[in-house]
């Protein structure tokens, strides 16, 4: 199982545990790291594919917790929306 799977698994299954958090994890389509970005040694482009496609499936979704995809440069990014009262 190569690496990337492993994280996918381990970042989607610690979302998936905690079913009362809201959370949006936004993915660059370009590269999850500064090593596969657009003109770096690691740069896969069907590989990143794959990965998002993988991640946005392990996913349970629902309105308040969302996996997006975004046209930007490489980086991860998850947060917790603020809570409304």
């Amino acid at each position: 199982m190569r690496i990337r799977s492993l994280l996918n698994l381990i970042i989607a299954d610690k979302l998936n545990r905690s079913p009362s958090s809201k959370f949006r994890v936004c993915l660059p389509q370009k590269g999850v790291s500064a090593y596969d970005a657009p003109g770096k040694p690691c740069y896969d482009p069907e590989a990143t594919s794959k990965l998002i496609n993988e991640f946005q499936r392990l996913v349970q979704t629902k309105d308040d917790r969302q996996v997006t995809v975004f046209l930007v440069k490489s980086c991860i990014v998850v947060f917790q929306p603020p809570v409304r009262s």
